[in-house]
């Protein structure tokens, strides 16, 4: 089977399993290969597993008021966190019921979330959903100042 992997945001490949090996590719490095619906992280494909470090240890924090804790591992909150609303389906809506230009502002941004979150890029994606959700009211709020104009027109 060949993979493709995006090590320092360039996509490398084809590669077969061997080649990987050489490349050290570490837990969250994004890897694809045919049959795969989207890229993946390689510590979540199984036939990756010899080939992909094992997670460091966590040590305990030392006690604290009588309790032990454990800390989060490096990112984890991050690795959970999840895909923020993407509004296309309301984008799309809006953008051929109200108002063309800035209904197609928002939903460029609306296509802007999934794949950057796929990335990794969980910072850019929350801001292309902020910005999508900013543009489908915009949009909304357009039409509804537009509308008096039209029915005015359409009765002239």
């Amino acid at each position: 089977m060949l993979y493709w992997v995006i090590i320092n945001n360039q996509r490398l490949g084809p590669l077969p399993v061997e080649e990987l090996k050489n490349l050290n590719i570490q837990r969250d490095t994004l890897v694809w290969h045919e049959g795969l619906r989207d890229w993946s992280r390689a510590a979540s494909l199984p036939e990756l597993s010899d080939i992909v470090p094992a997670p460091a240890p966590i040590p305990p924090i030392p006690w604290r008021n009588g309790l032990q804790e454990t800390p989060e591992p490096h990112g984890a909150n991050r690795q959970a966190e999840p895909l923020p609303p993407t509004y296309l389906a309301w984008n799309i809506v809006v953008m051929i019921c109200c108002c063309i230009p800035t209904g197609l502002v928002g939903l460029i941004y609306s296509t802007m979330v999934q794949p950057r979150y796929m990335r990794g890029d969980y910072d850019g994606a929350r801001k292309a959903s902020q910005n999508a959700e900013i543009w489908l009211i915009v949009t909304i709020v357009a039409g509804l100042i537009a509308l008096p104009f039209q029915i005015i027109f359409t009765l002239l």
